[in-house]
């Protein structure tokens, strides 16, 4: 019997803006130990841009590789949109300048002059 496997093909990762940052913390409680510069942490938050601010949303640790790759997929697929973009500005700059070179046929004696 052959073992079970996902194939890349059948895993739809969800797109998610932003990155992944690492923070540490002080709590403020007086006697903390954080006082004393030992920070609690480290912390996860995916940080990304909605519109003219900055976003910020915990990650648990547990879904800290899911939510990566989400990231990561997300970067890909516009890298991917990017270079598209890059590759049909390129085209229609060579079909303008192809375009250019052929100029409308002009006869001599065109249909429905007098002669």
């Amino acid at each position: 019997m052959a073992s079970d496997s996902i194939s890349p093909d059948n895993v739809t990762i969800p797109l998610l803006q932003g990155e992944i940052c690492m923070q540490y913390t002080r709590c403020g409680k007086a006697t903390c130990r954080c006082r004393e510069g030992n920070l609690h942490g480290p912390y996860y938050y995916r940080v990304w841009r909605d519109g003219d601010s900055v976003r910020k949303e915990y990650v648990r640790r547990e879904r800290l590789m899911e939510i990566q790759a989400s990231c990561d997929a997300y970067r890909a697929l516009m890298e991917h949109l990017k270079q598209a973009r890059i590759q049909r500005l390129e085209i229609q700059k060579r079909i303008r300048h192809e375009c250019r070179k052929i100029k409308p046929r002009t006869s001599a004696n065109p249909q429905g002059a007098a002669a």
